[in-house]
């Protein structure tokens, strides 16, 4: 009976290591239209966090994210984590925002090479980050690209067929517009697909969708499995949870303080906004000063004709 349950404990961590294998998730922020609302940031690194990526989608748009079944409400920032290569316009802001996630089985350059080449040259790409964990074959849920959907609206579906897919999209497109400014989501699982007829008409539907709707920022996520090389190349790994502590410290950090400020010395939008109206009312008073002083300098010095017609008369009448 031992022996038995070594075995069946044996097979199931085996089972449990073959269906669990390396994801990595990329996020590629595009924006069309002649409207700069989001911009690439000099010196940042592309390996970040889920907390840091909910972090810009919550600095970027207004975000409504998934709370069904959670013990504890997910906290989106408003404030973006410092050291991304992607920030937001400090003037301009979206008309709305729409996650567009790919779930594929191989690496997107061979399964989807027209949707790859798009995202790597196309003149509407902003910036890329990335996201690396573990995904089970069997549940999606334990992977990044899941854990952002949740973070990024709280009504999303995984569709199976480009039919579904493509209604889907349009349809979220029309109400992030309409809702100012909205975040909403869109999945299709192509982890099944062999017919390749995915890869055009993907590409066909963002394309169409930056060119009419200028101000439109989609948030390209594609989770696919991890080369091995690639895995030992960068190092660390960025699991989930690792996130989730980002996130609290984060969080604690800007109940101390008011303010959120790292090795970087990153300014928040309240922050630039304080130091633009303190800066040009002070100079506006100080030309204000120097003006009543040189006018009172400069004035011209004449006798006050009142004052001296009734001395005259003093004196007349003292005579």
């Amino acid at each position: 009976m031992a022996l038995r349950s070594i075995v069946l404990l044996w097979v199931s961590a085996l089972l449990a290591a073959v269906l669990t294998v390396e994801a990595k998730t990329t996020v590629t922020v595009l924006s069309g239209g002649e409207r700069t609302v989001v911009r690439r940031a000099e010196g940042g690194t592309e390996e970040t966090t889920i907390a840091a990526v909910s972090s810009l989608w919550g600095a970027l748009h207004s975000v409504k994210p998934n709370m069904v079944g959670r013990r504890r409400k997910l906290s989106i920032s408003k404030l973006q984590y410092p050291g991304m290569p992607v920030v937001p316009d400090l003037f301009e802001t979206p008309d709305g925002g729409l996650v567009v996630t790919i779930f594929s089985a191989t690496k997107i350059s061979s399964s989807l090479p027209e949707v790859a080449s798009m995202l790597e040259q196309d003149e509407s790409v902003v910036g890329h980050v990335s996201v690396s964990g573990t995904n089970k074959a069997s549940q999606k849920q334990d992977s990044p690209a899941r854990a952002l959907l949740d973070r990024a609206t709280e009504d999303v579906n995984i569709d199976t067929s480009l039919k579904s897919f493509e209604s889907a999209l349009k349809l979220k497109a029309k109400r992030a517009l309409e809702n100012g400014n909205l975040l909403e989501a869109v999945a299709l699982d192509l982890t099944d697909d062999v017919s390749g007829e995915a890869d055009a008409k993907v590409a066909s539907l963002l394309k169409s969708l930056l060119k009419e709707n200028s101000s439109l920022v989609i948030h390209f996520v594609v989770e696919e499995p991890e080369d091995i090389q690639e895995v030992s190349s960068h190092g660390r790994r960025l699991e989930a949870q690792d996130a989730d502590a980002a996130e609290e410290q984060f969080d604690d950090a800007k109940a101390n303080s008011g303010t959120f400020s790292s090795s970087t010395n990153a300014k928040s939008m309240n922050q630039i906004q304080y130091f633009q109206v303190t800066l040009w009312t002070s100079i506006t008073l100080g030309l204000v000063l120097i003006y009543c002083l040189y006018s009172f300098a400069t004035m011209q010095m004449i006798p006050d004709t009142l004052l001296f017609g009734e001395s005259g008369k003093m004196m007349s009448s003292a005579d």
